[in-house]
C-alpha cells in the first residue's frame, strides 16, 4: 500500500499541486535565488556567453524563456530554477568531453523547467 502511494498517489498529487502555484511565484522565487547566487559567486562571463550562443541553436520545445549562467566553482553540477534560469558550474563543464554531452546536460536541466 505504501509503495502504491509513493509511485501512484504522490506523483498524481504533485502534478495537481503544481498547476495551483502561480507563475508569478515561480518568477519571484527564481529571481530571489538567482540574485543570491550572482551576489555570492563569480560568474564566468565568457563561458556564459558561449553556453548562451550554443543553446540558442537548440530547440528545447518549451514555452519558457531559458536563461543560462555559468558560475565559477569546482562543483560538478548544474540546476534549473522554476522560471527557466539554468545555472551551470564550471566544475561540470570541465568534465564534458564533447558537444553531445553539453547538449544532454542543457536538455536535462531545461526538462526540469518544462516538466
Amino acid at each position: 500500500l505504501m509503495a502504491a502511494a509513493y509511485f501512484v498517489a504522490l506523483p498524481w498529487a504533485a502534478e495537481k499541486a503544481v498547476v495551483l502555484i502561480p507563475e508569478e511565484y515561480d518568477n519571484y522565487l527564481s529571481d530571489d535565488l538567482l540574485s543570491y547566487y550572482l551576489k555570492e559567486n563569480l560568474t564566468d562571463s565568457l563561458k556564459t556567453d558561449h553556453i548562451r550562443t550554443f543553446a540558442h541553436n537548440i530547440d528545447f520545445e518549451t514555452n519558457r524563456n531559458i536563461k543560462f549562467y555559468v558560475i565559477k566553482s569546482d562543483i560538478v553540477n548544474a540546476f534549473a530554477l522554476p522560471d527557466g534560469t539554468v545555472i551551470v558550474f564550471t566544475g561540470i563543464l570541465d568534465k564534458i568531453k564533447d558537444y553531445e554531452e553539453l547538449t544532454s546536460l542543457l536538455a536535462h536541466e531545461v526538462s526540469h523547467v518544462s516538466e
